[in-house]
């Protein structure tokens, strides 16, 4: 049964996780005001959305992202910026790893 839910939910999880981290990536070059903050709910909503498909391995990056951007939300130093820039990256080449598996050959 999750087979099918993943077959058929993954591409839109998929999409809106791509663009997700385009925003954040775009968020954590330029924090302003609750951008990070920001960032951080829609980690969370990633995180449970990758959950409800079974796909562990990205719900924990997407858990370290949302701990990343708060974190940017309290300190909006270089250092924080370049923390949840590395974070969104793993997560992006984890999701293109999962990815791979769901496209038929």
């Amino acid at each position: 049964m999750l087979a099918d839910l993943q077959r058929k939910f993954f591409p839109r999880f998929a999409k809106s996780a791509k663009e997700r981290i385009a925003e954040g990536l775009r968020t954590a070059k330029n924090v302003e005001g609750d951008g990070a903050l920001m960032l951080a709910r829609q980690m969370h909503s990633l995180a449970g959305e990758a959950g409800l498909l079974g796909l562990g391995d990205l719900v924990v990056i997407a858990r370290a992202v949302e701990e990343s951007a708060t974190q940017l939300h309290a300190d909006p130093s270089a250092d924080r910026r370049d923390g949840v820039e590395a974070a969104l990256s793993e997560l992006e080449a984890a999701l293109y790893r999962v990815e791979s598996t769901f496209q038929t050959p």
